[in-house]
């Protein structure tokens, strides 16, 4: 455990450390309380919730996209709009490149000035249902600019995973150690 920051609140200790080992357990992917699903295709990468084949039967996948007759992402597109009633589709795009970073709906120069590295794995999105599910019904949880600002710091929770960026803490209520740990 590497410690990267140590203050002292109300009298205890506060560790915060990088979280290096990687477990699937921190992968915001896997609660059940995500807002959004994301639908993503990559040959090499399992990434978000489900994943689905090109035409070829290509690609990583862990979760099957149903149906299996979408191949595409115009396809793919239409699909979660019509049938599955999203309310804010947003195409996802990862820069691959010494690690991998993922962002919603941004065009793909904003990773690189040349755009290289970087392409479309698929969309993300939310429902009506599915934010009166976990927000309620009030009117300030379906208002346009609210999903799109909760899509997107949900892909952005993502991309911190995805990066690398977890971070944990241990409260000391005896204070430091003889060492200083």
């Amino acid at each position: 455990m590497n410690t990267v920051e140590t203050y002292e609140h109300d009298g205890v200790q506060v560790n915060i450390y990088y979280d290096d080992d990687g477990n699937e357990w921190n992968n915001p992917r896997n609660s059940e309380c995500n807002l959004t699903t994301m639908v993503c295709w990559h040959p090499n990468y399992v990434l978000g919730d489900e994943q689905f084949t090109d035409g070829d039967g290509r690609g990583a996948v862990e979760t099957a996209f149903e149906p299996d007759h979408v191949r595409d992402m115009e396809t793919l597109g239409r699909y979660l709009g019509i049938m599955r009633k999203a309310v804010c589709i947003l195409p996802l795009y990862l820069y691959d490149h010494s690690g991998i970073s993922i962002s919603a709906g941004y065009n793909p120069m904003t990773f690189d000035s040349q755009g290289w590295d970087t392409t479309i794995v698929g969309f993300v999105y939310t429902t009506h249902e599915r934010i009166t599910e976990l927000c309620g019904d009030g009117a300030e949880y379906h208002s346009d600019e609210w999903i799109i600002e909760q899509v997107r710091n949900d892909v952005k929770h993502y991309d911190s995973y995805l990066r690398g960026e977890c971070y944990g803490y241990i409260v000391d209520e005896d204070g430091p150690d003889e060492d200083g740990n």
